[in-house]
């Protein structure tokens, strides 16, 4: 199948699920991270460094990531980049296991809001998704 499905169908849907993934999603995680579950471990992480601008961008880039790989139908890159943040910080988490519950948490989130992300552009495609192959 044509790889221009893409391009055929409307490019405001395409941008909306886009949206919904990066910016939408980049909300309720700060919320839910930045609001809620780093106050709760503070009193147990306090020789962490955090830095919340960061933390932002890089979540907005994973969750574009992730929708892109759904979308291009290459799921196999988010198990990639998902056992790269695994591997870095594998070691400093066995002493950081609170941390390390806010990092599944966060990427849990962002997961699920790349699948709905997709999801949206995928409702809108001009060709059903079974047939992209």
């Amino acid at each position: 199948m044509s790889e221009a499905w893409f391009l055929e169908g409307d490019p405001w849907i395409v941008l909306a699920g886009f949206f919904v993934a990066i910016f939408v999603g980049a909300l309720v995680l700060w919320l839910v991270i930045d609001r809620w579950a780093w106050p709760a471990i503070a009193d147990r992480q306090l020789g962490i460094k955090r830095h919340a601008g960061l933390t932002l961008a890089m979540g907005m880039v994973e969750r574009g990531l992730y929708t892109t790989a759904l979308l291009s139908g290459m799921p196999n890159l988010i198990y990639l980049w998902l056992f790269l943040k695994v591997v870095v910080r594998w070691k400093r988490w066995a002493s950081e296991e609170p941390a390390y519950n806010v990092f599944l948490i966060g990427s849990g989130l962002s997961l699920i809001f790349a699948i709905f992300g997709a999801m949206i552009v995928l409702w809108a495609a001009p060709i059903p998704y079974w047939q992209w192959r």
